[in-house]
């Protein structure tokens, strides 16, 4: 039996390649846009994480200055009450023991150094030896401050490192 070649093979051909190419593409085409979107999502992620971080150290941060300016001010109260004092100088430490555990490496120690310094500086009962040793308390305070100031501007920026490398 002979069969009549009228062309519809080659037609038929052509359909089924054009078909097979368009499977292709479309396959191409959501492979590109999938692996973009977890690009675009592992992204966000990254930076969702490290906002985050950076938001919650520097609530932390706000805490303890809030602290320290608590205790500080009180200096300034005409009628300066034990109790007070010794609640404001409780929550200071507080405060600068619960930062350092949102930091790593020299800078997380630096808190703690300060808050010492601080309690040091307004305890009521000094001895004489403690009272003489004020002026040296205070200058390290001031160290201890400036190197904290450094660090935490070196820790933000590393933020934005990070976020970089996202």
């Amino acid at each position: 039996m002979a069969t009549k070649n009228d062309g519809t093979e080659k037609t038929d051909i052509r359909a089924v390649g054009f078909t097979l190419l368009g499977i292709v593409i479309t396959a191409g085409i959501s492979w590109v846009s999938a692996t973009q979107t977890a690009s675009v999502s592992f992204r966000q992620s990254c930076l969702a994480r490290i906002d985050a971080r950076e938001s919650l150290i520097q609530s932390k941060v706000e805490n303890f200055f809030a602290a320290q300016g608590r205790l500080t001010s009180f200096g300034n109260h005409r009628v300066k009450e034990d109790d007070e004092l010794e609640s404001r100088v409780d929550e200071l430490a507080a405060r600068s023991y619960a930062l350092t555990t949102y930091l790593d490496g020299e800078i997380s120690k630096i808190p703690q150094l300060i808050s010492l310094d601080l309690m040091s500086i307004y305890s009521t009962g000094k001895t004489e030896e403690e009272i003489k040793n004020m002026p040296k308390i205070r200058e390290n305070l001031g160290d201890k401050m400036d190197k904290w100031d450094a660090l935490y501007k070196s820790l933000i920026k590393s933020f934005d490192a990070d976020r970089k490398r996202c």
